[in-house]
């Protein structure tokens, strides 16, 4: 959908990750004080850099969430974009919605693991004759207690969902030999790879801390397993921080 396709991926991330923090973090954070040449710069960026029409970028006022992305990409065919994997797309429920209103993605994936999971407790197991299995936490969301309770912070909100960064920054400093690790899928549009990197960055904590983390990306969505490859790149990962960590 970009109007200059790119030789490669790589190269071409790293492009558009140093206008997310550079020229498009300065423009957003001028707000209305934003002349008008330079808005038009950046919404040719954001054009250049998602595919999306212009006129849209404009309309937002440069500013795209990423159900609203996930509707627009593909509008002019009446599909939406996964958002668990970009790569997927599918029929748009409502051609004239705001937002994607579900995710392509999911509707590949999850009859096969539900019905894999249901056999195997049922049949193997046998576990789960007289209950009902809720795929996706269907069905207790109400009665979930979303607060996150800290020793010696307060959470008041309820039924949102948790900043847990804090606990991690928390657990690091108690634990300076403790070692954190980020798989992330490419076309993960859920929790995309560059947002995990940009959070870990700004944990409150000493940045001498921060040589503890380390980063491993894979050319897939956000289940990295369902790719084969990447499958097995996970596996080979995981396997060597847990054997050289200590």
């Amino acid at each position: 959908m970009l109007p200059n396709q790119p030789g490669k991926l790589g190269p071409f991330l790293q492009e558009v990750e140093h206008f997310a923090m550079n020229e498009y973090a300065l423009a957003l954070g001028r707000g209305a004080s934003l002349d008008e040449t330079t808005f038009d710069q950046i919404a040719a960026r954001l054009h250049d850099y998602t595919g999306l029409d212009i006129t849209y970028i404009k309309k937002a006022n440069l500013r795209i969430e990423d159900q609203q992305f996930e509707q627009q990409l593909l509008t002019k065919e009446n599909r939406v974009t996964g958002r668990l994997d970009a790569r997927f797309d599918g029929y748009a429920m409502n051609p004239l919605a705001e937002k994607s209103q579900y995710d392509p993605m999911d509707s590949y994936v999850d009859a096969p693991f539900i019905g894999a999971f249901n056999n195997y407790v049922r049949s193997d197991l046998k576990y789960g004759y007289d209950q009902t299995f809720y795929p996706g936490g269907a069905g207790v969301y109400d009665q979930w207690d979303y607060r996150h309770k800290i020793p010696g912070f307060t959470d008041p909100q309820e039924n949102v969902y948790p900043n847990v960064m804090t606990a991690l920054a928390r657990a690091m400093i108690v634990d300076p030999n403790l070692k954190v690790m980020l798989n992330s899928g490419y076309f993960d549009l859920g929790t995309p790879y560059f947002q995990g990197r940009y959070e870990m960055q700004h944990l409150p904590m000493p940045v001498a801390l921060q040589k503890n983390i380390e980063y491993k990306l894979y050319y897939s969505g956000h289940m990295v397993y369902l790719q084969p490859e990447s499958l097995k790149l996970l596996h080979d990962n995981v396997a060597k921080f847990i054997s050289t960590t200590h």
